[in-house]
């Protein structure tokens, strides 16, 4: 998992779903977009050293960069309308 390609963009949509969906199912809750703040921020803070490591080494492609943007952002998007749900 040294690389900024799917394996680590798919563990990080697969956390980024079940933290979100837990956090935004608090019945004390202020703000969703609070919670979808934190967790796309933790979850691209996470990737910042492996996108450093991948730009420095060369092996950066145009392709881990999409993955990492398209793959996580709607699974998170999904954790924290079904914690919402489970909320209402």
């Amino acid at each position: 998992m040294g690389d900024f390609h799917i394996e680590s963009a798919l563990i990080a949509a697969v956390v980024g779903s079940f933290w979100g969906g837990i956090s935004s199912s608090r019945l004390l809750l202020k703000k969703d977009s609070e919670v979808l703040l934190r967790v796309f921020s933790s979850i691209f803070l996470f990737g910042t050293p492996l996108f450093l490591f991948s730009l420095f080494t060369g092996c950066l492609t145009l392709d881990g960069f999409g993955f990492w943007i398209l793959t996580p952002v709607p699974s998170v998007f999904f954790g924290v309308s079904i914690g919402r749900f489970y909320r209402k």
